[in-house]
């Protein structure tokens, strides 16, 4: 694992602030809360901006159920931490 990636993981501080920033990125509407059309816009900007295929509708909606850990259909910001907390540590 990279130390930097090592020390976000460590330090709760920093990673809050980062996981803040991908979320405020993502809550398009500032609502504090994630819609299934916002994170199907962010994994849409992410493909194009990657040069990769665009998700189906099939795989935004999959991704959205992964993150919406309580079924309220939207994503809090608890959720979204679980969710890169999850992805990190498997980069390691």
């Amino acid at each position: 694992m990279s130390s930097s990636l090592q020390s976000i993981l460590s330090d709760e501080a920093k990673f809050d602030k980062a996981s803040r920033t991908v979320f405020d990125s993502v809550d398009s509407d500032r609502s504090g809360r994630i819609d299934k059309r916002e994170l199907g816009n962010a994994l849409i900007t992410f493909s194009k901006e990657a040069g990769i295929s665009p998700p189906s509708q099939v795989d935004i909606d999959k991704s959205f159920t992964q993150l919406d850990l309580d079924r309220s259909g939207d994503i809090d910001y608890n959720e979204f931490k679980v969710y890169m907390r999850r992805l990190l540590e498997k980069m390691k």
